[in-house]
């Protein structure tokens, strides 16, 4: 009890976090760390089944907090879309769906010449 009298709830891992009243949006960044050694890999370990390790992880923590947008980072790009698509189904699997997603080209390994003149605040 708080010193009012109202109770006060403690969340738990498996519990899925109480949207506020008059809440219109509520937007998380998440650092995945899902960045996988190699071509295909992370697109490998996202449609094992069962999905386990860390991407495991990442889908229950995302479904538990539920947010309206999600921002993701350390998530391997393809331009095929093919292992941001397999995320999404996972979460939607466990109940978070996520039907519109946009990704951009990461700028690792751009010439820094070329990422002064396309983005000149960054310099």
């Amino acid at each position: 009890m708080t010193a009012a009298g109202a109770q006060t709830e403690q969340a738990s891992p498996d519990m899925p976090l109480p949207r506020a009243e008059g809440t219109l949006l509520r937007i998380a960044t998440y650092n995945t760390e899902l960045s996988a050694k190699g071509p295909g890999l992370l697109l490998r370990t996202l449609r094992a089944e069962p999905l386990a390790g860390r991407a495991a992880w990442v889908v229950s923590e995302l479904a538990r907090v539920d947010p309206d947008i999600a921002v993701l980072q350390g998530i391997d790009f393809d331009h095929d879309g093919r292992a941001l698509a397999a995320l999404a189904r996972r979460l939607e699997e466990a109940g978070a769906p996520y039907p519109y997603r946009f990704a951009l080209r990461p700028n690792a390994g751009m010439c820094k010449r070329f990422l002064a003149r396309t983005f000149p605040i960054l310099t």
